[in-house]
């Protein structure tokens, strides 16, 4: 399965809270193998920091078991299981945010009876938790319910949790009655001159059926108007433009996508697909919100063809006749929970530090001050401000971490590029109200083709993008950006050089 567990989390410490009421000691097992089997499910999915754990159970439990164990006892105030929940949360909370522990990032597991049935009241405080670098994790009796899922990273059974036992896996997903969307380039994957093009998109439906693909289907072509007048959902476009609008496409139907296991079907039948195209990003992007990327090329895939995060690959002749596809293969679900999406959290920050160094004679914590009052001052919101650092993945980080920004090492300038691509379109497709966005870059990112496609997506979605770059851009401010600053003005508090929407108010 693929899951995010982020560097500075890898050796953090862990704090259990532990429901003995909800979730009692597995009869026969005793408390030290309890310990033991709670810390050896962690390590087994990257947690490998220091564990302590705390039991909250009724007064007239026998405590030195416990603390035989090296297990805190914590006598339950509450006999009714919800308030007993209550207390736990408002303990975790209350351990989150003291001295000791806000300043650094933390695993919190949380064994309880069914946390599903309280996320309402807890959804808000457990967003606040991760937006202050606390990861949440659950154990509880029943199966998780799929809005749990998109507010912690791992969910237990308790029974397997206490054995040491993995989370509980919701990677089957029934994509059987996935609708599937063809974006088609008609002069890339031609039809031929003597098949009714209505004949090849019913092979291309059998097709799919054949790989257990059963929901609707809807074709999307681009190309001249004689091309394309087979479907109601045709794009005049011309040839140098093709890729760029159907890409863009592509993104706007993912983002506007219901927030389910498995959105939809994206069927691109296309020429260029391989790293260096704006679908190298698109791919990673796409699967990381678990749609399903299947793809048919014109020709035997060169060098460089994207397969890393397709499902299912064919040769547009093959495809056009129906065959099977020439390679193929299952994901899990991904789990994708890394940000705040709580309506208190009015921009996000999105900083390469390796394109934009901190300026000399600055640290971490004044530039996030000094970015927040820009963003104050300029009237970009009145709320708060999430910052997400990405860059190298051999260096000290701390004062970055002790600052309150989160840090994914991303690696080489291209990781760097894909992961702020996939977390900026995270973040906006989880708001539910137009929001701002700052993405403070390196100039090859802010040029980069599938960056200005995703800015106009944004844009079209009612979000404003900020930009900061390193040194000034000659020419106007780009249509998609409502402003750009200049790195070191930005850090220093200042104004933006250019802007479209002054004192734009989103929040």
């Amino acid at each position: 399965m693929h899951f995010y567990v982020l560097y500075n989390l890898v050796e953090a410490e862990t704090a259990v809270f532990w429901d003995v009421g909800s979730c009692p000691i597995p009869r026969g097992v005793h408390l030290d193998t309890v310990y033991e089997n709670i810390r050896s499910a962690l390590a087994n999915q990257g947690y490998r920091g220091n564990v302590t754990i705390g039991a909250f159970g009724a007064r007239n439990k026998i405590r030195d078991d416990f603390f035989d164990a090296g297990i805190i006892f914590i006598p339950a105030e509450e006999e009714d299981e919800r308030d007993r929940v209550d207390q736990i949360m408002e303990d975790v909370y209350m351990w989150a945010i003291d001295i000791d522990h806000r300043s650094k990032p933390s695993n919190l597991l949380i064994i309880s009876g069914d946390i599903s049935d309280d996320l309402v009241t807890h959804a808000e405080r457990s967003s606040h938790l991760k937006c202050e670098n606390h990861n949440v994790l659950i154990a509880q009796r029943k199966k998780p319910s799929e809005t749990l899922l998109n507010h912690v990273s791992f969910v237990w059974l308790r029974e397997s949790l206490l054995a040491g036992g993995p989370p509980h896996d919701h990677s089957q997903v029934d994509r059987s009655q996935v609708d599937t969307v063809v974006f088609w380039d008609v002069m890339d994957c031609p039809v031929a001159s003597d098949i009714k093009p209505s004949v090849i998109c019913d092979n291309i439906r059998s097709a799919l059926k054949n790989m257990g693909y059963h929901g609707d289907v809807s074709f999307k072509a681009y190309g001249p108007l004689d091309k394309i007048d087979f479907t109601p959902l045709a794009t005049h476009v011309s040839a140098h433009l093709r890729t760029s609008v159907m890409f863009r496409d592509v993104l706007e139907s993912a983002m506007k996508s219901d927030s389910k296991p498995s959105n939809l079907n994206l069927m691109i039948l296309s020429r260029d697909m391989s790293e260096e195209s704006a679908y190298g990003k698109a791919f990673h992007f796409l699967r990381s919100l678990n749609h399903n990327v299947l793809l048919a090329h014109p020709q035997i895939a060169p060098p460089g063809y994207l397969i890393e995060n397709v499902t299912a690959r064919w040769i547009w002749e093959t495809l056009a006749s129906g065959g099977a596809p020439t390679s193929s293969q299952v994901f899990s679900k991904r789990v994708s929970s890394r940000y705040d999406v709580s309506q208190s959290i009015a921009i996000a920050v999105f900083w390469d530090v390796w394109g934009c160094h901190v300026p000399d004679g600055l640290h971490p914590r004044l530039i996030r001050t000094k970015i927040t009052s820009a963003l104050k001052d300029n009237g970009y919101t009145t709320g708060r401000v999430s910052f997400t650092a990405y860059g190298e993945r051999n260096r000290n980080w701390d004062d970055f971490t002790s600052a309150g920004i989160m840090v994914v090492p991303a690696g080489n300038k291209h990781a760097r590029a894909t992961r702020i691509f996939d977390d900026v379109l995270t973040w906006a497709k989880k708001r539910r109200e137009p929001s701002n966005v700052m993405i403070i870059v390196s100039s090859y990112i802010s040029q980069d083709p599938a960056f200005v496609v995703a800015f106009d997506v944004l844009r079209s979605l009612n979000h404003n993008v900020l930009l900061a770059l390193p040194q000034s851009s000659s020419g106007e401010l780009p249509i998609t950006v409502a402003a750009q600053w200049l790195w070191e003005t930005l850090a220093a508090g200042g104004p933006p050089a250019l802007w479209r929407i002054p004192n734009k108010k989103t929040s």
